[in-house]
């Protein structure tokens, strides 16, 4: 691989990196999309902070392919974040001979993977630092199709907001991204970063023969981009112009078939290329006329990062997202998103190659003077040392371990994954873990006392309890009280005992004891309102799991 800048001169920043792939960022997808190199060149650039690479993935077969066939040089770790065997032989894989490690992924839609890879590192008594880097808010852009309402946006923003609340730090591509995920995940800005995205290393720009008349338009098919304007834009151009214009659009989605027709209803000249790899889009954007782009709702697009690098003449929609990278005049021509708009300024574009030219070049020394690789990676490898100094002055809740001399447990989502089922005749029922029982058993028998404390009135909770052998109470509705009372019955302080909890009426005993535990899965206005940086949140949810990996933490340091 031979995009890493050769001259990054960087002290080392911890042993290892450990990029996690995303559902929506696996080396699959950035193939299938033609940008592999160019997100493959970024980490191996970051390569020079470590002494170690690993690219963790749920596909490692394939994406080992990937990585081979692209010559980048990283030690693969295939990984199922559910399956808490795979995770173990991912984490003995990792944690073998480094001390610390980055952990990083750039999908915020990533899930728990990164979140439990970070945890069992940390467990595993490396020093780790958890960021997030993202180009863009996913739940914004699913705000807008399919809607506010919809379940897509707010199972993004739950997915979002439970990553970046255990994050050491955010990284974003703009103020404004940066501000918008800090306010609506109650982060403290002082967690957040921002790095712009970046292109690969250019050649050295030389004069291009460009296509006549030839408009380019590179990215998903779907309707936020609003392909449609484009397309209608072209045909108001006047003859002879708009027969001798040709629109390419590289790209695929949902809105595939429809563009196409609306094409041949407007006699439009359109040639759909489907997604062609990065270089073959770097040669079509080098010898263009214009690159256009009449996106609803962007965070500065790739694809307009790397048209603004090959010299072509940039016009967009005056949005928002667009304002710092498209100034009009002089990197691009922002316009109203409608077709008459875009109409108008193709059409003098088309007809003054001095001022194609003038933006075209506009465009691209705005790129290389602040947008290569050579620019931005040591951006984020400041950010990387930014997010390991927060990871060190955060209290590390496992030192407490050797301290507790009482476990108390909320029932609801901590026993349980959180669901009841319902029978005809008004009875409930719940899902518990056998493993939380054996690891509850393990830890009774080393002499650690147990205690349930549940608002539940269901009989369900003491079944599961007596069959235990736990001591409970239930059908508290104020938690506090009740466990002050279980210490000073049983002679403890607050520092000497760890709570379970899930929800938010577990605040009380989670703000008050010396060791607060969260399971994966907590309700996201728990932590924000528990405002408490020495939490142990563990890697698995309540119900599946998230017992048993406390109870083997605890049972692990009683024994030493």
């Amino acid at each position: 691989m031979n995009h890493a800048p050769s001259n990054l001169e960087t002290q080392l920043i911890a042993d290892a990196l450990v990029v996690v792939m995303g559902r929506t960022h696996s080396l699959r997808y950035w193939a299938q999309t033609g940008t592999l190199d160019r997100e493959l060149a970024l980490y191996w650039a970051l390569a020079s902070g470590y002494r170690k690479l690993f690219l963790v993935t749920a596909t490692g077969d394939e994406d080992q392919k990937l990585a081979d066939r692209a010559g980048f040089n990283a030690e693969i770790v295939a990984v199922d974040a559910a399956d808490s065997a795979s995770l173990t032989r991912a984490i003995d894989r990792i944690s073998n001979g480094i001390n610390s490690a980055t952990v990083v992924t750039d999908d915020l839609l990533a899930g728990q993977a990164p979140i439990s890879i970070a945890a069992r590192l940390r467990l595993a008594g490396v020093q780790t630092a958890l960021v997030a880097r993202g180009a863009s808010i996913p739940s914004r852009f699913l705000a807008h199709d399919p809607g506010g309402d919809s379940r897509e946006a707010s199972d993004a923003a739950a997915l979002e907001s439970r990553l970046l609340r255990c994050c050491d730090l955010v990284i974003g591509t703009t103020e404004s991204m940066v501000d918008d995920l800090c306010w609506r995940n109650s982060l403290n800005a002082m967690r957040s970063a921002v790095v712009p995205g970046h292109v690969l290393t250019p050649r050295e720009l030389t004069e291009v023969t460009r296509a006549k008349n030839h408009i380019l338009y590179c990215g998903p098919l779907i309707s936020r981009k609003r392909v449609d304007i484009l397309l209608r834009a072209v045909s108001m151009l006047p003859d002879p112009l708009c027969r001798e214009v040709t629109i390419e659009i590289v790209g695929e989605g949902d809105q595939g078939q429809a563009l196409r027709g609306l094409a041949s209803e407007l006699g439009v000249n359109a040639i759909f290329q489907g997604w062609i790899s990065h270089a073959r889009v770097l040669e079509s954007m080098s010898k263009c006329t214009l690159y256009v782009d009449a996106s609803a709702l962007e965070n500065q697009p790739r694809a307009l990062l790397d048209a603004m690098s090959t010299g072509a003449p940039i016009v967009v929609a005056d949005i928002r997202g667009l304002r710092d990278l498209v100034q009009t005049g002089v990197t691009g021509i922002r316009v109203q998103p409608e077709p008459e708009a875009f109409a108008q300024t193709i059409e003098g574009l088309l007809q003054d190659e001095d001022w194609r030219q003038t933006l075209g070049a506009g465009a691209a020394r705005f790129i290389h003077s602040q947008l290569t690789i050579e620019h931005v990676a040591p951006r984020h490898l400041v950010a990387h040392s930014l997010a390991h100094a927060s990871a060190r002055a955060r209290p590390n809740p496992v030192s407490r371990l050797s301290e507790i001399r009482l476990l108390v447990c909320d029932f609801d989502g901590v026993f349980t994954d959180n669901r009841v089922l319902t029978n005809q005749d008004g009875s409930e029922a719940v899902f518990c873990s056998r493993g939380d029982g054996m690891g509850l058993d393990m830890l009774r028998k080393s002499g650690m006392p147990i205690f349930v404390l549940s608002k539940e009135i269901n009989p369900v909770v003491g079944a599961r309890c007596r069959k235990l052998k736990l001591d409970f109470l239930q059908g508290i509705e104020d938690k506090l009280p009740a466990l002050q009372k279980l210490a000073g019955d049983r002679g403890l302080s607050a520092r000497q005992i760890a709570y379970i909890g899930n929800d938010t009426n577990d605040l009380g005993p989670l703000s008050w004891v010396g060791l607060p535990v969260l399971v994966a899965d907590v309700h996201a206005d728990v932590l924000p309102r528990l405002n408490r940086s020495d939490a142990l949140v563990l890697s698995h949810d309540g119900g599946k799991g998230a017992l048993r990996e406390f109870c083997d933490l605890l049972v692990a340091h009683r024994s030493q």
